[in-house]
């Protein structure tokens, strides 16, 4: 950037952490000595640094003499470490309060024009809009995560016959936090419903959507409206203002087959006993919000020792990769690990297929011997 372009050196960023304690975030050239002796550093401390994050004034020191008349109690770090020019720039938030300051230093003494100082205030300006955006992109997500540790499958249990894992991991970057969700919810007969959903949108309003999606779709399972009759009647309930794709899944261990009706979304992955794990097909359907038919209902069988897993499309798809290539990735690590308890089957599928930059929601079951065990809790999601 125009640090570099001015010849500047070991730029480093102070920012509030806790209490009155500052945080410094330096480049890989910054040795670790000069990162230690911020340390301590605090909103008080007479260094440049803080001086310019507390009074939001710009400060330069042309040559270490300067930095001692000025800083008579200050320990003269940036000097130490065999800088002579050092400049601290405060940056402001929207409301042109200081919420950082911006430090960096020159090796021998430099004198700096208006137009350097101009130069530097740009970057400032640079740094400021940047931050903003961090803020405002690191206070979505948390409230996107919390929204979503919120919503807790209604299903309190799983049926004698059925091992369950959940995972939801919120994205790390990207612009489509807060739309993946996954439900479970028990029926009659020892059955469980199954739905993983993903809504197309940005942030909270992605996560707003979900949230009305998912209490629906829940409600209508649990009125038994038929599984292929469950989106078309989503559709007439609320509109067509939103886009996204779920699956919904009803797995009946007593008759030992489970049934799925999917609308645009990737293909649940059956592990039979002994067998290769493979996509489930379904008939082609228009995507979430769009459907205003009946959705094929498929069924296939799902016996003792079989595995499935439902996920969302954050699991399998990269920049620059095909979904199938994903997909594949998907069955051969359900492959490797296909005996594992099922949360060790949920936790290899997120360790391994790591990288996305969307969220990830994942349900796996497994049809086990109902005497093999006890019903139990299903885990903190």
């Amino acid at each position: 950037g125009a640090p570099a372009v001015l010849g500047a050196r070991l730029p480093g960023l102070a920012v509030p952490g806790q209490g009155r304690r500052l945080r410094l975030w330096a480049g890989e050239d910054v040795p670790a000595g000069l990162l230690a002796a911020y340390d301590e550093m605090t909103v008080d401390d007479p260094r440049p640094l803080a001086t310019a994050l507390r009074t939001g004034e710009r400060v330069v020191i042309h040559d270490r003499a300067e930095f001692a008349d000025r800083f008579p109690e200050g320990t003269d770090t940036a000097g130490a470490h065999g800088m002579v020019t050092t400049v601290a720039l405060p940056l402001f938030d929207a409301q042109r309060r200081p919420i950082a300051a911006l430090g960096f230093g020159w090796p021998r003494r430099r004198p700096l024009r208006e137009s350097d100082l101009a130069l530097l205030d740009t970057v400032a300006d640079l740094c400021e809009q940047t931050l903003e955006r961090t803020r405002l992109a690191a206070a979505e997500h948390d409230l996107v995560t919390r929204l979503a540790g919120r919503l807790r499958t209604s299903a309190r249990t799983a049926p004698p016959t059925l091992d369950v894992a959940t995972r939801y991991r919120p994205a790390v970057s990207g612009m489509h936090l807060g739309g993946d969700w996954f439900d479970l919810i028990r029926l009659d007969g020892d059955r469980l419903a199954v739905v993983v959903g993903d809504v197309v949108g940005h942030q909270v309003e992605a996560a707003a959507d979900m949230a009305q999606l998912r209490t629906i779709v829940n409600t209508l399972i649990r009125l038994g409206v038929p599984l292929g009759e469950v989106f078309p009647r989503l559709t007439d309930l609320i509109g067509a203002g939103f886009l996204g794709t779920c699956v919904a899944m009803v797995v009946d261990p007593a008759a030992g087959e489970a049934a799925v009706a999917r609308v645009g979304h990737p293909h649940p992955v059956l592990a039979r006993s002994g067998g290769t794990p493979t996509p489930i097909e379904t008939a082609a359907s228009l995507p979430l919000g769009m459907v205003r038919e009946p959705v094929a209902v498929t069924t296939v069988p799902f016996r003792p020792g079989d595995l499935l897993v439902a996920y969302t499309d954050g699991l399998v798809e990269r920049r620059g990769r095909t979904y199938d290539a994903g997909l594949a990735e998907l069955c051969g690590v359900v492959d490797a690990v296909r005996d594992a308890p099922v949360e060790a089957v949920a936790d290899a599928l997120l360790g391994r297929l790591a990288g996305a930059e969307d969220d990830q929601a994942l349900v796996v079951l497994r049809h086990v011997d109902p005497a093999a065990r006890s019903p139990t809790p299903f885990p903190p999601q």
